[in-house]
């Protein structure tokens, strides 16, 4: 096992990798949102933070 063999995979690395594939994904949905809008003629996007 991977215990035996010494390798321990870490609470934070997985954490961390949680976070980024998170905010990569809404990355992808807040800009596919903005391109949507711009081809259907709707309201421009707000601009600034809107964590």
């Amino acid at each position: 096992s991977a215990t035996e063999m010494g390798v321990y995979d870490g609470y934070t690395a997985k954490d961390w990798a949680m976070r980024m594939a998170c905010d990569a994904a809404c990355t992808v949905l807040r800009i596919d949102m903005v391109i949507m809008l711009k081809q259907s003629g709707g309201p421009a996007p707000r601009t600034g933070n809107q964590n």
